[in-house]
């Protein structure tokens, strides 16, 4: 019989804290999808989310959504997701540390904001 792996990803947005992510993941098959404009908000807007990645771990991140943001929220309470390149977060210490830890998943990217 063919055992079948699977691996469930979840948005950082179902959480509350970095904390909470963490605490649902420990001990679990668990895996993350990295945000950085989600992970930018965890770590008090300061444009450094690769800084949550590392916390987090690159081995228990499943998938990439690649999005950049300019740091305030939106009025339903999540971030805005702007282009790469278009908000303030400092992406490409997010593909460093990705590319360190040895990520060969999916990268989703947003190619534009779409206005509300």
């Amino acid at each position: 019989m063919e055992t079948l792996t699977v691996i469930a990803a979840f948005a950082q947005v179902l959480f509350h804290s970095e904390e909470h992510l963490l605490r649902i993941m420990a001990g679990s098959a668990i895996k993350a999808t990295y945000d950085p404009s989600h992970c930018h908000l965890f770590n008090d807007s300061t444009g450094r989310p690769h800084e949550v990645l590392q916390r987090l771990g690159v081995k228990n991140i499943a998938c990439v959504h690649l999005t950049d943001t300019d740091g305030p929220l939106r009025d339903n309470g999540t971030s805005k997701h702007l282009p790469v390149g278009d908000g303030h977060s400092i992406i490409a210490e997010s593909l460093r540390v990705l590319r360190e830890g040895g990520f060969d998943g999916w990268i989703i990217m947003d190619g534009w904001e779409v206005p509300d």
